[in-house]
């Protein structure tokens, strides 16, 4: 019993392990909405898989909202499926994103 907990743990945390580093956010395009302190936008990521030495591009789709004392937000999503954990993805976009926005370099 103990064997296969050990293996299940070990199966659990190899996915984690594997590092996906963002590279670029290319081709962002703003959709034009009637609200002033929300854009939105549509772009893709380019990842470099480390484990499998191969890039994936993964189209995306993100909104950035201010609100009334000048905070951004970021809201990501995904509009395709990959075989690995979501929020560390999200994490590099979201601060990749802001990074763009500080420096006005989204618009």
């Amino acid at each position: 019993m103990s064997k296969l907990l050990l293996f299940i743990d070990d199966f659990l945390i190899f996915p984690y392990s594997v590092n996906m580093d963002l590279i670029e956010i290319k081709n962002i395009t703003k959709k034009d909405i009637p609200l002033h302190y929300r854009e939105d936008f549509s772009c893709l990521v380019l990842f470099n898989d480390t484990a499998q030495s191969r890039q994936i591009e993964i189209p995306v789709e993100f909104s950035l909202e201010s609100n009334a004392w000048g905070k951004k937000t970021v809201e990501i999503f995904l509009k395709k499926s990959i075989d690995y954990p979501v929020l560390p993805l999200k994490k590099s976009i979201r601060e990749y994103i802001l990074a763009l926005d500080k420096e006005r370099k989204i618009r």
